[in-house]
């Protein structure tokens, strides 16, 4: 899914060319033209059937998406020539499509950033429509990208740049998957990039660099740095059928409140909850800050993981502690996010995460109303 001002702005570039090399070129016609259809004329793909045949045109159009076939005749093989491509470039889109896929499973995972992998003989349906929107947004991704400069624009003009939103969109949906992968393998917490290079990450998320530390690395880099953490759990909510009742209303918190660098906010307190959260009109994001896509109740909402001073209301709002720096998640359009389908009146989640600050002691106070619950939060 991209957003509907990078749909508006790729129709700018249009054609955005894509290949696709089969052996076969006859067979992938069809869904060679459907890609181009569904795309609304953006993208164009062009077959051939083999990268010998493609090469003028890839050094003339130097396409933005690559569709492979793995057996390519007798002297040409699929995932080697895809090799050859990662090996020039991180960012451009390469997808296997192959009836072979079984066969050649443990290569094609040798692929760094593979895109996707398809059966074409299953390739049909809903299962082609997925693959049609991934070449849309990853096509239109890489050209916007290439033609913003976003993979070595200096800090000083991206800070002026009327296209930031579209810089910081097409590179997450790009490298995402590769931040993904370092998460799951190297269990880290977040990871920088800087142009398609990953400079930096850690296991613990106060690591990651405020603003401060993000412009010495522009400056350290001569680039753009593009820091994404790990996602935020989902949560999903109660539903009528399982309770007969409107399950989410039942759900009940502990309340305390907040300060936010300069702002107050009004806060429950979930310990459900990994990563605390905060809205937007409390806290702007940092600029630079790549949006995360998250999900919660079933609903989709966009954060940014930023470095903030908290300090916390404690005995019952008479005193407080702090402030603490610590990473907060900041929701995007906090109004109309699923985080208020329980309260609309807060301001901010406090997570678990909150235990991770030294010397915190929590005590939770009920009170005959169960609206009502207050939260005192000392030293210990």
């Amino acid at each position: 899914m991209i957003s509907n001002e990078l749909q508006k702005f790729a129709k700018t570039l249009s054609p955005i060319n894509s290949v696709w090399i089969e052996d076969f070129p006859d067979t992938v016609m069809g869904y060679a033209n459907s890609l181009s259809y569904r795309s609304n004329g953006i993208i164009s793909c062009k077959v051939f059937d083999s990268p010998l045949s493609a090469r003028k045109f890839i050094r003339n159009e130097n396409p933005s998406f690559y569709i492979l076939d793995i057996k390519l005749g007798t002297n040409s093989d699929g995932i080697v020539y895809a090799q050859n491509i990662r090996k020039q470039s991180l960012s451009v889109p390469i997808a296997i499509v192959s009836s072979f896929i079984s066969e050649y499973y443990k290569r094609i995972q040798n692929i760094r950033n593979l895109s996707a992998f398809h059966d074409r003989t299953k390739l049909t349906g809903k299962e082609f429509r997925l693959f049609s929107s991934l070449v849309n947004q990853l096509s239109i991704s890489n050209r916007v990208l290439q033609h913003l400069n976003g993979l070595s624009i200096r800090w000083e003009d991206f800070y002026y740049s009327d296209y930031q939103d579209l810089i910081l969109e097409s590179h997450y949906n790009l490298f995402l998957p590769i931040a993904l992968s370092q998460f799951r393998k190297q269990a880290v917490q977040w990871v920088a990039f800087v142009g398609d290079e990953i400079v930096d990450g850690s296991k613990n998320l106060r690591d990651m660099p405020d603003y401060e530390k993000k412009l010495k690395m522009a400056e350290k880099y001569k680039k753009v740095p593009y820091i994404y953490t790990r996602p935020i759990i989902s949560e999903e909510g109660i539903t009528s059928e399982e309770t007969g009742l409107d399950g989410l209303l039942l759900d009940q918190y502990p309340k305390t409140i907040m300060q936010v660098e300069q702002k107050i906010a009004n806060a429950d307190f979930d310990s459900g909850t990994n990563q605390t959260i905060v809205s937007d009109q409390i806290t702007a994001p940092d600029i630079g800050s790549s949006f995360m896509r998250g999900d919660h109740l079933g609903e989709p909402y966009k954060y940014t993981i930023n470095q903030r001073n908290i300090s916390f209301a404690s005995d019952n709002g008479k005193n407080s502690i702090g402030p603490f720096k610590m990473p907060v998640a900041i929701v995007k359009n906090w109004k109309s996010s699923p985080w208020i389908i329980i309260n609309n009146k807060r301001e901010a989640l406090l997570g678990r995460d909150i235990f991770l600050i030294d010397s915190i002691e929590l005590n939770i106070k009920s009170t005959k109303n169960p609206k009502g619950v207050l939260t005192t939060i000392k030293k210990s």
